[in-house]
């Protein structure tokens, strides 16, 4: 499927400066307003080679790189973007970009290590890295006199980018929308809809981006933290973006052996997973009084499962260190039945157990995080997408930007709770089938279209009763993130009284993860039919696919 507007990328593009001005012109900073002025006032020829290279990866390109059907005039583009001083038409390459930039057979004219065969590029850059610390041109560097241009002007560019998107996204979206690739929920945005509210908040995240590429250049822990911005905002995704990065580079801290800075940084950050890192990096030290301390603080102050699963765990080996006679929690009964197939590496032992239960009156689906998850997207679809100040802030959002944010579903409580209301009154079945088809694609945070059929979506409304559905989505919105993984395996419908049975799969040795026991725990405590299947491979078919590997290797 192609574009019928050979320059749409330039049309594209234009949106989104168009876009940052309406909505943001008063965040921007001179140099930001000067591009835009001097952007807009370029031959259309000159907009289009621009928007072309700073798509592209790399800001260096060779002239022979550089050819478009579209742009007429070719040099008369680069002339104008030369003249403003945008494309610098002699740049210093440093080794590593001359190294990219050039073939191996051009490379070898000037390093003799590339006249061995045995020699790899990356082998002969190695061995020239202390020799050559200096850039040079191109000129200089193999005596080509072929030209090479690098567009200056792309730190100003991805600063656009970075407004209208409020992250490092490609470009590319602009182009897999139009080809209708993605679609995306549209949600009304007005003035209001910007990532930014100032530009200090505008400075902030660019202050973060260089901390994280700092991170990937791979910094010392101290060096990203010291470059870490002081936090300056209110708004929950940036904040949010912030708190990832202080927890990163403790992490990388921890790794790297220094304890001190990585407790410092937990300390700092506020999220329950940084507590858990605390509390075991303390217990692994021998620092057993300070670690209960930030446990007894965890229990105290936390309503998240996935990190009280944890602490408690610590907790029960503190209490122990110090002598104490611990009682553990008596878990729930869990229904457990045992099944032995044939042993199979081809299959997946879910399929294998999908098509050993199912029958023509009982038939099963193979659905984990898919279905549930998918009826709660589509039930609370006005919520997830109500255009709450903040946001959004363009048209390519296959979520809102807060949606992993524990205040993501207070501010949305009414919204939810008329959506939710409907699984009382008998009109979400109504709803849910509209959405399907309506919706249908529209990439949304909970919504698994891969896997959800007519048949499947139909057979879940008949037999899951709607009190069911009401507690499996009450135990969604607890928390998002955590809880919309780990169910079950397979669903089987028709199956009795209760029309349907939720079915978690473990194969020969696997054992259940943490999020897959805490929704079985809160299914039976509900009364919600769970049951695990164990399976095991039979004597006779593991003896049989030995002897077979067996006869391989001969042949072999």
């Amino acid at each position: 499927m192609s574009s019928p507007d050979p320059q749409y990328y330039l049309r594209n593009f234009e949106e989104a400066i168009s876009c940052v001005l309406a909505r943001s012109g008063d965040l921007l900073s001179r140099s930001e307003q000067e591009f835009a002025r001097q952007f807009e006032a370029l031959p259309v020829s000159a907009r289009a080679l621009l928007v072309r290279l700073v798509m592209r990866q790399g800001d260096l390109f060779r002239r022979s790189a550089i050819s478009y059907e579209e742009i007429a005039d070719l040099q008369a583009a680069i002339d104008s973007l030369g003249a403003l001083g945008w494309l610098d038409p002699s740049p210093k390459i440093a080794l590593d970009e001359l190294f990219r930039l050039c073939t191996r057979a051009e490379l070898a004219i000037r390093f003799s290590e590339l006249r061995s065969r045995s020699v790899t590029k990356a082998d002969a850059y190695a061995s020239c890295l202390g020799r050559y610390p200096e850039s040079m041109t191109l000129v200089e560097w193999l005596q080509s006199d072929e030209p090479v241009y690098r567009v200056t002007i792309a730190p100003v560019v991805s600063c656009f980018r970075w407004l209208i998107f409020g992250s490092d996204r490609p470009w590319s979206e602009f182009v897999l929308a139009d080809l209708g690739i993605f679609k995306y929920e549209c949600v009304p945005l007005d003035e209001n809809s910007r990532p930014f509210n100032s530009r200090e908040e505008v400075e902030f995240f660019y202050a973060l981006l260089r901390c994280e590429d700092a991170l990937r250049e791979g910094v010392a822990p101290a060096e990203a933290l010291a470059q870490l911005p002081v936090p300056c905002t209110t708004v929950s995704w940036l904040s949010a973006r912030r708190d990832r990065v202080q927890f990163q580079i403790g992490q990388l801290a921890e790794i790297g052996g220094d304890c001190g800075l990585a407790l410092n940084i937990y300390a700092m950050c506020e999220s329950g997973e940084a507590r858990v890192r605390q509390a075991r990096l303390l217990e692994r030290h021998a620092r057993f009084d300070e670690a209960g301390a930030v446990v007894a603080r965890a229990l105290m102050q936390s309503s998240v499962e996935a990190e009280l699963q944890k602490i408690r765990r610590i907790d029960i080996r503190l209490r122990r260190h110090r002598g104490e006679r611990v009682q553990t929690t008596v878990r729930s009964k869990i229904s457990i039945t045992e099944l032995e197939l044939e042993f199979d590496p081809d299959t997946r032992v879910e399929l294998r157990v999908r098509d050993q239960v199912s029958t023509e009156h009982s038939p099963v689906f193979y659905v984990e995080n898919s279905l549930i998850c998918s009826l709660f997207g589509l039930l609370c679809w006005p919520a997830i997408f109500a255009p709450i100040r903040g946001a959004f802030f363009h048209r390519f959002h296959a979520a809102p930007v807060d949606i992993w944010t524990s205040e993501f579903v207070d501010r949305r409580a009414e919204i939810f709770d008329q959506c939710i209301g409907e699984l009382d009154s008998g009109q979400y079945r109504q709803s849910i089938l509209e959405r399907f088809a309506l919706k249908c694609g529209v990439r949304s945070p909970f919504v698994h279209w891969h896997a959800l059929s007519a048949e499947l979506l139909q057979h879940a409304l008949n037999w899951v009763p709607a009190a069911d559905l009401k507690l499996f989505f009450t135990r969604l919105m607890m928390d998002l993130r955590d809880n919309s993984a780990g169910l079950p395996d397979l669903i089987q419908f028709n199956t009795g009284a209760r029309g349907y049975r939720m079915i978690e799969v473990k194969g020969p040795g696997d054992q259940l993860q943490d999020n897959q026991r805490r929704w079985i725990e809160y299914c039976v405590k509900h009364h919600l039919p769970i049951e695990v299947i164990r399976v095991r491979w039979s004597a006779s078919s593991v003896h049989a696919s030995g002897a077979e590997l067996q006869d391989e290797h001969r042949d072999a």
